[in-house]
């Protein structure tokens, strides 16, 4: 078995869990299958995407590239970053709800990258807590540690947004300009 074939089972298991179940249930009063958690079913090999929220955003990432320090406090998950996920759909039907604009629009990246897997919350916090050891003094720790052991990004589950998510931190890992494509 293959690597994303592996990683889809994670993720069916993940959504499936009785763990998730009752987090949905308890902080959103919904029922799984009433949220935006990513089907593996629509996972393809080494592609990503990345919502914007606005055809301006959209042209100025794909004409200049993909800009860190845009990345708001708000939009963060665990720190700034690229935030990537697997499945289009859900990613567009999230967004859609949660932020203001009359536009969905997806940029899709091709790419091999290495990400760090921290599906457990336990598995992440020990990462952050060890990171921030480790780089006590800098802003961007996370990053800083992440690509120290090799990685260009994180692999975690976040089951408030759409699950499974990644932060791409190494962004000289990817070439926006000729190895994306926007569908809005």
């Amino acid at each position: 078995m293959d690597l994303l074939e592996q990683q889809k089972i994670e993720i069916k298991r993940l959504n499936n869990s009785k763990k998730i179940r009752r987090v949905l249930r308890e902080e959103l009063e919904v029922e799984p299958n009433e949220w935006y958690l990513s089907n593996p079913d629509n996972f393809k090999e080494n592609i990503f995407y990345h919502y914007v929220n606005s055809l301006h955003d959209q042209r100025q990432i794909l004409k200049n590239g993909f800009d860190i320090d845009k990345v708001k406090k708000e939009n963060q998950g665990i720190g700034k970053g690229l935030y990537l996920g697997r499945d289009k759909e859900t990613l567009m039907k999230f967004y859609d709800t949660n932020l203001i604009g009359d536009e969905n629009c997806i940029i899709t990246i091709k790419g091999k990258f290495n990400f760090l897997s921290l599906l457990s919350e336990a598995k992440l916090q020990k990462f952050l807590k060890k990171a921030r050891k480790i780089f006590p003094d800098e802003p961007d720790f996370i990053e800083k540690y992440t690509t120290k052991l090799g990685y260009d990004g994180i692999r975690y589950y976040d089951p408030l947004a759409t699950g499974e998510e990644f932060i791409l931190l190494d962004l000289s890992a990817i070439t926006i300009n000729g190895g994306s494509t926007c569908r809005c």
